[in-house]
């Protein structure tokens, strides 16, 4: 058993307990915050919410009794800690985090811990848990926590101390191991224990007050009179109120109310009714609303006092002056664009500022400040005047004396003065005064995004308008006035209550009231308090922040000082952010614009002022700059090609700088669209179809579509479809042998009509199309040959409808079953190259070969330039010798005697013997058409203008048939043969040629030419090189000598080859011999046979004929036979 110790912080427990608004399964090390459906709110409190972290510790013994890392139980470690991660709705704010241990006995243990575990644990009860907790553990202290006064906290939690000794015992892990399948050795122990956190997290209040007021229409405050009175009362979240007005009476009957969320109403109009019910969100703190009632009769004045003196003031609101106009202003934009690629639906990346082709797409995109504003407040200072006249009455108190009392006896008695009282009103008329300040708005202006426009070549119709989206434009809550008296609410004196002191000055004179003027006006001063004041408000909102820049609540004597908007920021581009608030993708570059460098841009952006203002001039429109220059530029590109027909290519000195087209035969030229380019993004080495408008070839001669039903005259361009890679043509039997070049040009989609080009790619803009070409030659074919007719009058059946017959039987011998390109040619064994044993259909005829001295007659065939005088076919004569069984095959020298000559070998310089053969002789069978087109040609192209005044057409074709076509031609000897214009006729095509197509040019491309050869009848071979000579005056010499190699068979082998202007030195065409095939193969000639005795013989390219090496013509009954 391997060393194990698991340490996990709560990587499964943990794990599944991060949540936001559902249960996530995180993997260990991550974490996602945990909401309230996690949590358990306390019912003592609702601001408190509980919850259970779980934190474990695994220690493991190995067989070997060895703790890991020598933790083990009873012993005292620090576990890693975790970061816990709390989350509430934006309008909860985090007041207090506490972490204690978690106590399985207290009060709410149960619920906290159901609420806390769910998920993955849920399939473990409480007593799992609480059975495997540590009796101690501590925690960190103190637990720092952030967060404080947002929804969100954040709490790391690391263990101290934690004692492995658990309350009842901890969890056996090798054994719940082993119940799931897995062995351990008996010594191994495991097992695990629980540190439970528990989190009180309490959060701010949730609720807010309604401030509900009575006024009278004109402004006065009705609290106390009647029925009505002023009061506030608590609201909370989630709760629906109401709030009806008080009834009105008589006096005052009930006209409406004004509401606010901001501050308390002042202007605007009073609202009918009773204010709708809400459910208060808790967005707003406070919900004000007056009640207005008309008043019948003014409020009563404050109930009279005892006073023997009183009053009161009136006031007057003077004017302010403006003491200050703080100005503030963010009215520059910053805007600046971008009109770049759209790679999104592009499918790639492109670089606009060095090139990007038309019908690909752009985005345009402005971006710009959110918003734009100025203001201007003012401040207004002023004071209210209070006017009072207070009358006071005072008592006045004095003494007169009075006179003696006189008895009768004349005694004078003093008597007592006699207190004199008397009152006396006194009016005091006096004023004072009290500050005031508040702001105003004297100027706002708030402007929100309303368009962009952006221009440029590469944009459709060369502009676009960007309208916002997903934009929220900025808003305005503002209360405004002018009036003073909407700003300034003076507090009423009141009733001026002022009771004299006795005047009593203890004197005998009537005493004058003293001048309480300073004591009356303290009086009045001290009881009319500060006026209260209001600013206008205003509330700015933008992005789901609200600023409260002027507070217009009401306040004591003095407005608050107002702040300013915010500046704005600055929403981000698409390329670096991607915001798309100013933004259009998609914008397809027209086709029709042609390739154009650093095409410059340039754009606007308005901004719209906002409906609540005062003052202001209308929108706004600024530029927007810098925006990119865009470059059009269309690839295309050219790397054509053609393919070399190296299979047909019969040349003898092929010519590798040129690819070989084959007279006859089909072609393909492959124009791909894809190719290296500049390499800018986007560009590059791909495939560039989707900007082609077309892809054309250029042939300086005349062609054929592949399928031959569409002719292409030469000088033409043709249209090859975009998408198709190769196009395969064929090239007709009359084109001339020579030298050309083929042209190709690919067109771009917004090529103009007088384009320029460039080679293999338009990798300057200026051009719009892409040239490429393609040297070729046009070689034609040496073909067809057989032999037609063999004199030896054993053959004569096989090749005549009947003994004595010039009719053909239609039978010859090819060089094997296969046509010029390797077809099925029809014929059938055993009509096939070489003649030889076996070759005779007739079954009793199997073994016989052709005795020497007999002719045998062939033709084959050329196609191309060979229709000249001084054009014709070489046939160079080869010979060997082989056993009758097959064996022994040798090249050897042929020996023959002519008169008194004897041993002339073939080739040699005695070699005298000329062979001449007759193109219309009976035998030959040529048809009278080849003749007659042949006697047509030369009229019409050999013959001079004088000649043909000299005879007809007819007459001249008559002659040549009857006359030269009858004529002995030199042909050669019997070592070499060269078949001349003389032996050739023409069967080039005559019918349906296409119109402009030289008729008899046609017909003279495809030339048949005939000829006969013959060993001589006395032949005797010899090994190659030996001299019979030299023997012969040795007297070594007799018929039955060992050198004469006369039990066998003489094999004929052809070498052919075309010559061209007479050019003997430099054949033109190989039959056999080319360095890059073989014609005698490809015709399906065999190298090899089986004689019908059984005999295999092995045959070299080139074998026509076998003759007898031991018989001849002389051992017939005849020299010559019928035939």
């Amino acid at each position: 058993m391997k060393e194990l110790m698991r340490k996990k912080l709560t990587n499964i427990l943990i794990s599944i307990i991060f949540i936001l608004s559902s249960v996530f399964i995180l993997p260990p090390g991550q974490a996602k915050a945990i909401g309230v459906e996690r949590l358990f709110q306390s019912p003592d409190n609702p601001n408190v919410y509980y919850f259970v972290g779980m934190v474990y510790f695994e220690v493991w013994r190995n067989s070997a009794g060895d703790w890991t890392d020598g933790k083990k139980p009873g012993g005292s470690y620090n576990v890693d800690g975790f970061d816990y991660t709390f989350s509430f709705n934006s309008s909860r704010k985090v007041k207090a985090v506490k972490v204690s241990n978690f106590n399985f006995n207290w009060k709410y243990a149960e619920q906290t811990f159901d609420a806390s575990r769910k998920g993955e644990l849920a399939t473990n009860n409480r007593k799992y848990y609480e059975d495997a907790t540590s009796t101690r553990y501590n925690f960190t202290n103190p637990v720092i926590w952030t967060g404080k006064g947002s929804n969100t906290a954040y709490v790391p939690i690391y263990v101290n101390n934690g004692l492995l000794e658990a309350n009842i015992q901890p969890i056996d892990r090798k054994k719940e191991e082993e119940d799931e399948g897995k062995y351990f050795d008996s010594t191994v122990l495991g097992y695990r224990y629980f540190f439970p956190t528990l989190f009180e997290i309490e959060l701010e209040p949730e609720e807010g007050k309604a401030i509900i007021k009575h006024y009278t229409t004109t402004g006065k405050s009705l609290d106390g009179v009647s029925s009505f009175k002023n009061r506030e009362e608590k609201i909370e979240k989630d709760k629906a109120y109401n709030f009806p007005h008080t009834t009105g009476t008589a006096d005052y009957p009930y006209i409406g109310y004004k509401k606010s969320t901001v501050a308390s109403p002042s202007g605007g109009d009073i609202t009918p009714g009773d204010p709708p019910k809400f459910t208060y969100d808790a967005s707003f703190p406070i919900y004000y609303v007056n009640f207005y009632y008309e008043p019948k009769i003014d409020p009563p004045p404050s109930p009279p006092t005892d006073s023997s003196g009183g009053g009161a003031c009136t006031y007057n609101i003077n004017p302010p002056s403006q003491v200050a106009s703080p100005v503030s202003s963010f009215m520059e934009p910053g805007a600046q664009g971008h009109i770049l690629a759209d790679n999104n639906t592009n499918g790639r990346q492109f670089d606009v500022t060095l090139g990007i082709p038309t019908s690909e797409n752009l985005y345009a995109n402005t971006w710009a400040m959110n918003y734009l504003y100025q203001h201007t407040f003012g401040q207004q200072k002023g004071k209210i005047t209070y006017t009072c006249n207070v009358e006071a009455t005072y008592v006045l108190k004095w003494k007169e004396k009075q006179p003696d009392k006189v008895d009768d006896k004349g005694n004078k008695t003093p008597q007592p003065d006699i207190d004199k009282t008397d009152t006396e009103v006194k009016n005091y008329p006096f004023s004072f005064t009290r500050d005031y300040s508040y702001w105003k708005i004297n100027n706002l202006e708030v402007y929100q995004i309303n368009e962009a426009t952006m221009s440029n070549y590469a944009l459709p119709g060369g502009n676009v308008t960007l309208r916002p989206k997903g934009y929220s434009p900025p808003s305005i809550n503002m209360e405004h006035a002018e009036d003073v008296e909407v700003h300034v609410i003076p507090k009423e004196t009141g009733d001026i209550r002022f009771t004299p002191e006795v005047v009593d000055k203890g004197g005998y004179s009537k005493p004058s009231p003293p001048d309480d003027t300073s004591k009356i006006k303290a009086l009045a001063e001290g009881q009319t308090k500060p006026p209260d004041v209001k600013n206008d408000a205003l509330q700015f909102s933008y992005g789901g922040s609200t600023t409260t820049v002027m507070d217009g609540s009401t306040v004591s004597q003095n407005g608050p000082t107002p702040s300013k908007i915010p500046n704005p920021s600055k929403m981000g581009s698409y390329k670096e952010t991607g915001e798309q608030v100013l933004f259009q993708d998609q914008l397809l570059i027209s086709r029709s614009l042609m390739n154009q460098a650093h095409t410059t841009s340039s754009g606007s952006i308005k901004y719209g002022l906002l409906p609540t203002t005062v003052g202001g001039s209308g929108d706004k429109t600024y530029p927007v700059s810098p925006i990119n220059t865009v470059t059009v530029h269309t690839p295309v590109v050219n790397y054509s090609s053609v393919t070399d027909d190296q299979e047909h290519n019969q040349k003898t000195k092929p010519n590798a700088a040129r690819a070989a087209f084959i007279l006859d035969r089909p072609f393909k030229v492959r124009i791909p669209t894809s190719g290296q380019h500049v390499s800018y993004p986007g560009y590059g080495d791909r495939d560039y179809a989707k900007y082609v408008r077309s892809k054309e070839v250029y042939f300086p001669f005349d062609v054929y579509s592949g399928d031959q039903r569409t002719f292409y005259p030469k000088n033409t361009w043709i249209s090859v479809p975009v998408t198709q890679l190769e196009m395969e043509f064929f090239l007709p039997v009359w084109v001339d042998e020579e030298d050309y070049t083929v042209w190709f040009r690919t067109i771009a989609e917004n090529s103009p009509a007088d384009f320029s080009h460039q080679r293999d790619a338009n990798t300057n803009l200026a051009h719009h199309v892409a040239t490429d070409s393609a040297e070729v030659e046009v070689i034609g074919r040496l073909y067809d040959f057989h032999i037609t007719d063999i004199a030896d009058y054993e053959w004569e059946n096989v090749f005549r409808s009947s003994l004595g017959s010039y009719v053909p039987s239609g039978f010859s011998y090819w060089t094997g079953l296969k046509g010029i390109d390797g077809a099925a040619r029809g014929n059938k064994l055993p009509y096939i190259l070489p003649v030889r044993p076996g070759s005779h259909p007739v079954p009793s005829y199997a073994n016989v070969a052709v005795n020497t001295g007999y002719h045998f007659k062939f033709d084959v065939k050329t196609k191309g330039n060979m229709f000249s005088s001084t054009d014709g076919i070489r046939i160079t004569p080869t010979f060997y010798y082989v056993a009758k069984d097959g064996t022994e095959r040798q090249e050897v020298d042929l020996y023959y005697s002519k008169g008194n000559k004897h041993f002339i070998r073939i080739g040699s310089e005695q070699d005298e013997e000329k062979r001449f053969v007759v193109l219309n002789t009976r035998l030959r069978n040529v048809p009278l058409t080849e003749m007659a087109d042949t006697a047509a040609y030369r009229y019409a192209k050999e013959l001079s203008d004088a000649d043909r005044h000299q005879t007809s057409k007819d007459v001249y074709t008559a002659q040549y048939v009857t006359g030269a076509a009858k004529t002995p031609a030199w042909a050669g000897r019997y070592s070499w043969m060269l078949l001349s214009r003389d032996l050739r006729t023409f069967m080039g095509p005559k019918d349906k040629l296409p119109e402009g197509v030289d008729t008899y040019r046609a017909s003279a491309s495809i030339q048949h030419w005939y000829g006969e050869y013959s060993l001589p009848a006395d032949v005797v071979a010899v090994k190659k090189g030996t001299s019979l000579e030299k023997y012969a005056r040795a007297e070594m010499l007799d018929d039955q000598s060992d050198l004469l190699l006369k039990s066998g068979y003489i094999i004929v082998n052809f070498n052919m080859e075309s010559i061209q202007n007479g050019d003997t030195a430099n054949p033109h065409l190989q039959y056999i011999y080319s360095p890059l095939m073989n014609q005698w193969r490809l015709e399906g000639y065999e190298r090899g046979f089986v004689t019908p005795k059984g005999d295999t013989f092995s045959s070299l390219d080139g074998d026509v004929l076998y003759y007898n090496s031991d018989l001849s013509s002389r051992d017939d009954f005849s020299s010559e036979v019928p035939h």
